[in-house]
């Protein structure tokens, strides 16, 4: 059915316009459980704007903050590495070492220099200055027909301390000692171009502690006088100083030729044995074997021996008794050839002749000592011209044998020997000092221990 009303027509779409709050239906307003509550009432003042910045107008690509997000290289290449090397640059890290490279070879070779031509200079130097306490000096420093004597003592403290006299090229007399407690060799001299010593002159020495720490050592001078340094501060050295023999002013003069020995009992505590009980023994220009005390300076003549005799002496004490009461001293001396022994009982004037030991030739032979070990045994040691060591061992009865060339010594020529009551041999060969040690055992086996820095 069509209607006359007029036809209502939509007005054009500019002319349109949103509902407004007047134009919406009534809706009844929902009632909640806060309604209650102060109603919040619009205000007409000035309202406070969010600040706004410019990260909220352009928000950030997650992805560009995304750790695990792999770069591609190809597109996006990595810059190059840096390379440091000690907090420089590979290059001048390379140059300032090749500069200091350089710089340090021409110093060391300018040092070198100084101290090669320093050196020379000292060698060459023919004064009389003494070597520095405790230095070794160079091998070959030993003067090449130098004597050896060699003695060892230990100490309350149950240290033991081994001394060594040899005489240097420049005439002076050394000494090397051993100390157990540090196990170091250090080498002091012990004398000064005053004194006036005699080349190659023979040495005798002895240590001892009764009860303090005493060190002697024996030499003649240019005029063949006996002369002593003594120390009573044997450990630590104490230095050496020029003494008297005995009490007396006497003066002791050997003959040309004439060895030296020297005798101190082993036999501390012992009532047959006290400090004046040490004895020397020496040749007199009339070919006297003579023992001289050091506590008095009375002398025994004992025998004529062949010029140039070699002398020994020791003390041992009778191995079958319970005390060292029973003290018996040994002589060793050239007569005729044979190596002839004298006995005394700790007596210095009363000395009876005894057996005899094999042949020897004094004239041949550059070195000889004689010491006592395990108080009971004793033992002979010569060398001969032309290098070759004989070593001979006898008990308390006087019952023993001997051996040329003892084991361990093969391929050394020798110019001394020496032995001390510690079982240890030193030996000069080829300008140098060697130790052995042996067993009483086996006294013809000796075991090498090594060289001896002098």
């Amino acid at each position: 059915m069509f209607s006359d009303l007029p036809e209502v027509v939509d007005p054009p779409r500019y002319q349109q316009h949103k509902p407004t709050e007047r134009d919406l239906p009534k809706i009844p307003e929902s009632v909640y459980s806060y309604d209650s509550q102060p109603e919040v009432v619009r205000s007409d003042l000035p309202q406070v704007v969010p600040r706004s910045f410019e990260s909220d107008k352009y928000p950030l690509n997650p992805q560009t903050i995304d750790p695990t997000r792999q770069v591609d290289e190809a597109v996006h290449p990595k810059p190059p590495k840096r390379q440091i090397i000690c907090g420089l640059k590979r290059r001048t890290f390379y140059i300032v070492a090749v500069v200091s490279t350089f710089v340090f070879i021409v110093v060391f070779g300018v040092v070198s220099g100084v101290v090669t031509r320093s050196n020379n200079n000292d060698n060459n130097n023919n004064s009389s200055q003494n070597p520095s306490p405790g230095s070794p000096n160079n091998p070959g420093n030993l003067s090449p027909a130098t004597s050896l004597s060699a003695t060892e003592v230990t100490d309350l403290a149950g240290n033991t301390h081994v001394y060594l006299f040899y005489q240097d090229k420049r005439n002076q007399i050394l000494v090397t000692m051993w100390d157990s407690k540090t196990a170091e060799w250090a080498t002091y001299p012990v004398s000064n171009a005053s004194m006036s010593i005699l080349p190659d002159t023979p040495l005798a020495a002895f240590s001892y502690r009764n009860p303090t720490s005493l060190l002697d050592v024996y030499y003649l001078d240019t005029s063949n006088t006996i002369r002593r340094l003594q120390t009573q501060d044997a450990y630590p050295l104490d230095g050496l100083s020029p003494a008297p023999l005995g009490s007396s002013s006497q003066s002791l003069v050997a003959g040309k030729g004439s060895r030296l020995a020297l005798l101190r009992p082993q036999c501390e505590g012992s009532s047959k044995c006290s400090v004046s009980d040490q004895v020397l023994a020496y040749q007199t220009s009339s070919g006297m074997i003579t023992i001289a005390s050091l506590f008095d300076s009375r002398t025994k003549p004992i025998g004529v021996a062949t010029n140039g005799s070699v002398i020994g002496l020791a003390s041992v004490i009778d191995k079958d008794l319970l005390t060292r009461d029973d003290v018996l001293w040994r002589l060793m001396v050239d007569e005729g050839g044979s190596l002839q022994e004298y006995q005394s009982e700790a007596a210095i004037l009363d000395w009876a002749r005894e057996k005899s030991h094999g042949g020897i030739n004094s004239s041949d032979v550059a070195s000889f000592d004689m010491f006592s070990f395990d108080t009971t045994n004793t033992m002979t040691l010569a060398v001969t011209k032309d290098g070759t060591a004989t070593a001979r061992w006898l008990d308390d009865d006087g019952i023993g044998d001997f051996t040329t060339s003892p084991g361990g010594t093969q391929g050394f020529k020798f110019t001394a020997l020496a032995g001390t009551n510690g079982k240890r041999i030193f030996g000069v060969a080829d300008g140098t000092l060697h130790e052995w040690g042996f067993d009483a055992k086996s006294p013809g086996t000796w075991r090498y221990v090594g060289v001896v820095p002098t």
